[in-house]
């Protein structure tokens, strides 16, 4: 019977000792790992769908917090910022507030429209584009016997991108309402449209 109790009191001390190794490794593992990752951001992100063109209010949003190291230029961190704007495509729930996609209020303008553009056909993208930036529309079209080439808009807003697994994206740009409808005859009848990023410092 002594025996049997010695046994069992060298198991127990022998759990505490392997539980505490456990317990201190886990401990000197979770440091490491903390100091790896680096002091945490708190960034705002959408707390329901969020609908373009909206003003976007407290009650809209949240937070949560990510690593330093992984923090983007654009991700907002100041909820200020974030409630005198809107955003120019739609946030679904969860998404992080970026720069690139908010507008403040004064800034958006008014009565446009969107216009679809699909890469193929007639239509060429010559660079990748991205939310946020000013794109050319260069036509090539025929006039009075003759193929001309024209650029007949500049620095159209960007306002979303899918590019769907496909070599050429489809884009929506912001016009008005003229600028739409010249816009929709052309893509019916240019011989080809030609869509060329702006660079940031044009």
């Amino acid at each position: 019977m002594i025996e049997v109790k010695r046994r069992a009191l060298i198991f127990l001390a022998l759990a505490l000792v392997l539980g505490g190794s456990a317990v201190y490794l886990f401990l000197q593992m979770a440091t490491t790992l903390e100091r790896e990752m680096g002091e945490y951001v708190t960034v705002l992100v959408a707390g329901g769908d969020i609908p373009p063109r909206v003003r976007i209010t407290e009650e809209m949003l949240t937070t949560t917090s990510i690593p330093r190291r992984f923090v983007q230029p654009t991700f907002v961190t100041d909820k200020e910022q974030a409630v005198k704007s809107a955003a120019i495509i739609p946030l679904p729930k969860g998404e992080i507030l970026t720069s690139t996609v908010l507008r403040e209020i004064s800034q958006l303008p008014k009565d446009t429209r969107r216009v679809t553009l699909a890469g193929g056909g007639n239509t060429f993208f010559d660079q990748a584009v991205a939310v946020g930036d000013r794109v050319d529309i260069i036509a090539a079209f025929v006039e009075n016997g003759q193929t001309v080439t024209r650029l007949v808009f500049g620095g159209l807003e960007v306002l979303a991108v899918d590019q769907g697994g496909r070599d050429q994206p489809v884009i929506q740009v912001a016009v008005s309402m003229d600028d739409a409808l010249r816009l929709i005859r052309l893509q019916n009848t240019a011989q080809s449209l030609r869509v060329l990023r702006r660079e940031v410092t044009q």
